[in-house]
């Protein structure tokens, strides 16, 4: 099974300020949120751990798996936002920035561009174990997730569709296309 996992909630993401890239450690209540994630996969074999390099999915990891051998890489990374970053936002959702896959606005990376980068990973890491018993377990960001789930359900241009909550756990057969 593929595992993912969307890192914890920070406390700049509680006070609307978009984090972005920036490495902010984990709020308090995504520590506790993150035990359920604990439970749910304490009796389950985990063989490879992949991670986003920001400090908030490592500690994500550090909860729900302590003392596992993380594999980092850069293509997991949370989408640039540019001028965004650290500044406070009433209402993200509100700004035309996730229907933005082929235009850059505020310096930020283009929707594609994550795209690009994770089906990169995709085809390099994840097709290694294609229809094996292998256990997987991914740790990013909703930019990185929406483009791996569009890949697993159908492609579209919304990817919004696929955002998950912080803290939250999706899983999908070891039978990638």
């Amino acid at each position: 099974m593929i595992y993912i996992v969307r890192d914890g909630l920070t406390k700049d993401e509680q006070n609307k300020i978009v984090v972005g890239r920036r490495n902010i450690d984990l709020s308090e209540s995504a520590k506790a949120d993150l035990q359920k994630i604990a439970k749910k996969l304490k009796d389950i074999n985990i063989d490879y751990v992949y991670s986003s390099p920001l400090i908030r999915s490592k500690q994500t990891i550090d909860i729900i798996l302590p003392d596992s051998q993380i594999k980092f890489d850069d293509r997991l990374n949370e989408r640039k936002l540019g001028q965004l970053e650290g500044k406070e936002i009433l209402d993200m959702k509100k700004l035309p920035l996730w229907k933005l896959s082929n235009q850059s606005r505020w310096g930020c990376e283009k929707l594609s561009d994550v795209n690009r980068r994770t089906l990169s990973f995709i085809k390099e890491k994840l097709l290694l174990f294609k229809n094996t018993n292998k256990n997987i377990l991914i740790v990013t960001n909703n930019s990185v997730i929406s483009c791996i789930r569009a890949y697993f359900e159908g492609k579209t241009e919304n990817h919004t569709k696929y955002f998950i909550s912080h803290s939250d756990l999706i899983s999908y057969p070891n039978k990638i296309k």
